[in-house]
């Protein structure tokens, strides 16, 4: 399973992304994000119990 980490990058006033199957080693894709207008830092958005649970569970591991 492939895991994204999107985040405002403030400083350069961007958002960036990353991507990781095993949260040791990480590969940009900022270059490839299309972020809808209007988004901001900290905006909050729902994810499925499915998603929730996988979150949990990997993080249990380390």
């Amino acid at each position: 399973m492939e895991w994204l980490l999107y985040f405002d990058a403030y400083t350069r006033k961007q958002y960036e992304g990353l991507k990781t199957r095993d949260f040791e080693n990480w590969t940009s894709v900022t270059d490839k994000l299309v972020m809808p207008k209007g988004i901001r830092h900290g905006t909050p958005f729902p994810v499925s119990e499915e998603v929730l649970e996988q979150l949990l569970a990997t993080s249990k591991k380390k």
